[in-house]
């Protein structure tokens, strides 16, 4: 084919091309936004243990032979109800001794009674002497102080008597048994552990950096990470000291039990810790850095304009932005990463 009509075909087929729009676009593509004018809640994360807020190691308060053990790992206590039993026998001897020890001194004291108003009367006549008298009623006097210290024996070994019961100071349910039918136990050997279930106490840990942002009556959202529940409740208290075994700030948090929430397992919370009113919101992924700072970039007539901005807090993909916009400017959001000043786009759908 001669040369002149091969440069003729080819510029046809490049006139094409640009006719029907192949021509290379330089243009970049990017979708548009604006800001929007909102109330900016923000929010902390931390994780926990639900913990029950009483769980009594129960002991024996006096020694014996563990005659019974009336409960088991599982079983349901009411406040009351007996957990095991030592052998009374000792005790109840005891009581009887105090007993017998009583009406032996109320015997002696009725009979120097007789005997002081027996002397009196003669005293009145002049047969008995004053000192006689006096002599009496002292040993009345002793006899009486006597009864009184084998009352409080009486009551000593009745107290003793009612520790073989050992019961249950709560309602809950038996944690663990320590202890079998037939043990010696004295006191302070553990016996049983009870959970009360009904109320708990949840631990959240934050970063100590949080100090001052996290305080009590905060609200947030509570997710309980074996049953998937979320309830909604308020920070009870912080902790006043720093946790030194992982440096975290504790917020603890009392509640009554929502379901079937168990000790021992983990939970998750979002704490919101202040709400910015009418703050000036845009998509995180529309802020950029450059050498000028961070930057959004204004879409003018298919042009970016770099708009340098100051910014505050970044929450789930948005971010505050304090200055440098009105509110009212379309801004770049997927490409803005690509753009430069003064480059030219193209306006996609979202």
């Amino acid at each position: 084919m001669p040369k002149h009509l091969l440069v003729f075909f080819i510029s046809v087929f490049i006139s094409s091309l640009l006719s029907t729009g192949f021509a290379a676009d330089n243009r970049i593509s990017v979708t548009t936004t604006r800001a929007q004018r909102l109330d900016f809640t923000l929010f902390e994360t931390a994780s926990g243990t639900v913990e029950t807020e009483n769980t009594p190691l129960i002991a024996a308060q006096t020694a014996g032979a563990l005659t019974q053990m009336r409960v088991h790992t599982g079983d349901p206590v009411t406040q009351g109800d007996l957990l095991a039993q030592i052998d009374p026998r000792d005790y109840q001897l005891q009581v009887r001794l105090a007993q017998t020890d009583i009406k032996r001194i109320q015997t002696l004291i009725h009979a120097q009674q007789l005997k002081s108003e027996r002397h009196h009367n003669l005293m009145k006549k002049e047969v008995s002497a004053q000192s006689v008298v006096d002599d009496i009623d002292a040993q009345l006097g002793a006899l009486r102080a006597q009864l009184a210290s084998a009352r409080i024996q009486l009551d000593i070994a009745r107290h003793n008597l009612q520790k073989t019961k050992i019961i249950s100071p709560i309602d809950g349910i038996v944690d663990q048994t320590l202890v079998s039918a037939g043990d010696y136990v004295k006191p302070g050997t553990p016996i049983a552990r009870i959970a009360n279930v009904q109320n708990l106490l949840i631990r959240l840990y934050f970063p100590q950096n949080l100090q001052g942002i996290i305080r009590a009556r905060l609200p947030l959202h509570l997710t309980n990470q074996a049953t998937r529940q979320t309830i909604e409740t308020r920070i009870s208290h912080i902790k006043p000291l720093i946790n030194p075994a992982n440096r975290a700030l504790e917020a603890i948090i009392r509640l009554p039990n929502p379901g079937n929430w168990q000790a021992g397992s983990s939970v998750s919370a979002r704490v919101q810790t202040a709400v910015h009113h009418n703050a000036l919101i845009v998509p995180e992924k529309s802020v950029v850095m450059r050498p000028a700072g961070t930057v959004v970039y204004r879409i003018v007539d298919q042009q970016a304009l770099e708009q340098k901005v100051t910014i505050g807090t970044r929450q789930n993909g948005q971010v505050e932005i304090i200055a440098g916009l009105r509110g009212d400017e379309v801004i770049a959001l997927d490409g803005a990463g690509f753009l430069s000043h003064k480059a030219r786009v193209r306006i996609s759908a979202p």
